[in-house]
């Protein structure tokens, strides 16, 4: 009868493939069964298309492994800079640029400001026409946990050179003892790409930049 070999057939099928909910396909089960048999003795770890199950795993449950492709993990988002909406005001992962301001008599006044420092550095340089001087407030880490790596040196240039910054004044402030204890390597990289620029190296607190009597930058507190 048509509906006793419809379930024959069925029976047969659930048989013949393993219970992994991205089984291999009918056609070729069979040795498709077999070859996941022998990877399963020499690795451990049951063979499915999408990735490993532990022997432990619940049955059907599709586990996430390191191994897996790119494309079944969760990927970090990029570090990015932002545009800051206060020149003095810049806050973690930001940057703006502002117009000179004079100074006040020897008194050097904050063309630029960064929010509070704990862990973080600051980035400061004129442009080349003299006229403004931009800032950018680094973090060791982006919201989401993401470490400013060596790849993410490029994306500081980048926006310094779309500025049209003056590589020869360049300035780094702020915790540079954090970024050398926890990140050596990214630091390098990054005081090589600006050149190798004057470093003030500061504990917590605000700071700015600004240019003093001699058209000179310099921090501000």
């Amino acid at each position: 009868m048509p509906g006793r070999t419809r379930r024959c057939e069925e029976r047969e099928w659930r048989d013949r493939i393993q219970a992994c909910m991205h089984g291999p396909t009918r056609a070729g089960c069979a040795q498709a069964n077999a070859q996941a048999a022998a990877k399963r003795e020499r690795t451990g770890i049951g063979a499915c298309a999408r990735g490993p199950h532990g022997e432990n795993a619940e049955p059907r449950r599709f586990i996430v492994a390191t191994r897996h492709s790119a494309v079944h993990r969760s990927a970090a988002m990029p570090y990015t800079l932002t545009p800051a909406g206060n020149a003095l005001a810049i806050a973690e992962r930001q940057w703006a640029a502002a117009a000179n301001v004079a100074s006040a008599g020897d008194d050097t006044q904050p063309t630029i400001q960064f929010t509070g420092f704990s862990s973080c550095i600051g980035i400061a340089a004129r442009n080349n026409d003299g006229t403004d001087v931009i800032g950018i407030h680094l973090a060791i880490y982006a919201a989401d946990g993401t470490q400013f790596g060596v790849g993410d040196v490029a994306t500081v240039i980048n926006v310094l050179q779309a500025w049209d910054y003056d590589p020869l004044t360049t300035m780094v402030i702020g915790q540079i003892s954090a970024w050398k204890g926890e990140i050596p390597t990214a630091l390098n990289q990054l005081i090589a790409a600006l050149g190798n620029p004057r470093q003030f190296a500061y504990g917590d607190g605000v700071y700015g930049v600004g240019l003093n009597d001699a058209n000179v930058l310099m921090p501000t507190f």
